[in-house]
């Protein structure tokens, strides 16, 4: 089996949600992270290939596709407090499109959150 049938293999079985792929690298030395993105890259399927679900406002499970002309849609996945910074969010926006000084709907909370630059 040459590389491109590989890869092609581990597309579609990731895609179907049959395998689990496995790499090695070190962090702390740099070893092999350069090669191991390179095969998330090339091997598995891009985020803006499956669709995402979440909830909306009124608690119903909506699907979001990547559009950049869709209403938002972020998912927050980290909050940390840095004593210098203050709170620091982290996101991946799902659709649309996010800008700086813009009021966006929390799910979690009962009124609109801001956000800085």
């Amino acid at each position: 089996m040459d590389r491109r049938g590989a890869r092609l293999r581990l597309a579609r079985r990731d895609g179907r949600r049959q395998g689990l792929p496995a790499g090695c690298a070190s962090a702390t030395l740099n070893i092999g992270v350069p090669q191991l993105l390179d095969a998330i890259v090339a091997c598995l399927p891009s985020p803006a290939d499956r669709p995402f679900k979440a909830l909306d406002k009124g608690g119903a499970e909506v699907t979001r596709a990547a559009d950049e002309k869709a209403p938002l849609a972020a998912f927050v996945w980290k909050t940390v407090a840095d004593p210098f910074a203050g709170r620091i969010t982290m996101f991946r926006v799902v659709s649309g499109t996010l800008k700086a000084d813009s009021t966006v709907h929390n799910k979690t909370r009962t009124r609109p959150s801001a956000s800085a630059t």
